[in-house]
């Protein structure tokens, strides 16, 4: 009995302490996280700084934790970054890029903070995706003739999922789009390949006007300003 009576009153015990810590998240719902971590800010900070943490405002993604010590976030990752960044819309979810579904997803990639590369990228590009994509395997390089470092995977293939094949952005150049590479391709030095002659056969010539003027495109091919493959939207 006497044991019985020693769990009602740590049961109990516990319960007003978790009920006295959801109060005090309710009441501290907008306190200043970094007046108890002080240093956090600090050691985090980066060259590039995601704006609710620019702005200190670490309830945008978490829950303030009362004496439950653990990070808390208000929702999945993959919502609270949605709110605020819809690069989702129009796919398909059976379409997502397979980081995304994890259950870190954006911050996979992502430093959800701050980080000294552009869209807050933990790593650069081409080291990302090499994490997950053999990039040394044959079937892949004969498929990919670029340097990862010049031309990035991004230019080509969306990073967060697309109703497309692999991932490729929507604009596609025809002769590409049907994987016809020899139409431009075949039989072509590097020099013929950038002139705009090879573009003429399939495309009118513009009117030397506006963008197109002698005086803007006189020493320039085409793909100077266009890609022959896809374009990034």
């Amino acid at each position: 009995m006497k044991t019985f009576g020693k769990h009602i009153v740590i049961s109990s015990f516990i319960i007003l302490l978790l009920s006295f810590s959801t109060v005090l998240a309710k009441i501290n719902k907008d306190k200043d996280c970094l007046k108890c971590h002080p240093t956090f800010y600090k050691k985090l900070v980066k060259k590039n700084i995601h704006e609710p943490f620019k702005e200190k405002k670490c309830n945008s993604c978490h829950k303030f934790h009362g004496f439950q010590n653990k990070i808390a976030f208000k929702d999945e990752i993959i919502i609270l970054c949605n709110n605020c960044h819809n690069v989702l819309e129009n796919t398909d979810e059976e379409n997502y890029h397979a980081p995304i579904v994890d259950d870190l997803s954006c911050v996979n990639c992502h430093s959800p903070h701050s980080s000294d590369l552009q869209k807050l990228l933990k790593e650069p590009v081409s080291t990302l995706c090499a994490d997950c994509h053999d990039t040394e395997d044959e079937d892949f390089k004969k498929l990919h003739v670029v340097d990862f470092e010049i031309k990035l995977c991004v230019s080509c293939h969306n990073p967060h999922g697309s109703n497309n094949e692999t991932f490729l952005y929507a604009d596609q150049h025809p002769p590409f789009e049907e994987r016809e590479c020899a139409t431009c391709h075949e039989d072509r030095t590097i020099e013929e390949l950038k002139s705009p002659e090879l573009c003429l056969e399939c495309h009118d010539q513009p009117e030397p006007t506006g963008v197109h003027s002698k005086k803007r495109i006189s020493d320039k091919s085409c793909i100077s300003c266009h890609s022959p493959h896809i374009l990034k939207k």
